[in-house]
């Protein structure tokens, strides 16, 4: 019987591990794009935003806004109709009464980014729930813009925007592996 309890607690654990994981992903942006970054020359990249099984929400907006560096970059995105929308000074990015995401889908805006001096930047990008405004999830990328000099060097530097887990997530699925190895240890000593 001890055993069997054992068992179903480790399971348990398991799945709530793989849960916690997963709830974390549910909405996330991703930044892609090729090649450096300079200073002053309009850079093609893609806006994703991924779902992955995700929770119904009728009236979200796509909020953008430079959080730091040298200067604040243009971030031009077109509607359906080809009409330019500049992020960073509109903030926003859908329609005024919001649209609905759910389910698992990937959505690509293209976008094109004008970063006028060199430095690094960091931008953040986050789904808004218009409901009740609150933040369904929110992505920060950073870049470093070169100068217009560097990039006749041979030297390619390129600096990937940083996306991924945070170290909340990580803490987390640490302090449940400590809890489980702790529970053990007390089962195990209990009936000994």
């Amino acid at each position: 019987m001890k055993k069997v309890l054992l068992s179903i607690f480790m399971v348990l654990m398991i799945i709530g591990l793989t849960t916690i994981a997963w709830a974390a992903e549910e909405y996330q942006f991703k930044l892609e794009y090729t090649g450096d970054i300079i200073a002053n020359e309009p850079k093609d990249a893609k806006v994703l935003l991924v779902a992955n099984n995700g929770t119904l929400y009728n009236k979200v907006q796509v909020k953008a806004e430079a959080v730091s560096g040298p200067a604040t970059p243009k971030i031009v995105a077109y509607d359906e109709h080809g009409t330019e929308f500049d992020l960073t000074q509109t903030g926003t990015w859908g329609p005024n009464e919001g649209f609905t995401v759910t389910g698992t889908f990937t959505n690509e805006t293209a976008i094109k980014i004008t970063y006028p001096v060199a430095g690094t930047y960091t931008s953040r990008i986050s789904l808004i729930n218009l409901e009740n405004s609150s933040v369904i999830t929110s992505n920060e990328f950073t870049v470093t813009v070169l100068a217009k000099e560097i990039q006749n060097n041979n030297s390619n530097i390129t600096e990937l925007p940083q996306t991924g887990y945070t170290i909340w997530n990580y803490l987390t699925v640490i302090a449940l592996i400590v809890v489980l190895a702790l529970g053990i240890v007390w089962i195990k000593r209990k009936h000994v």
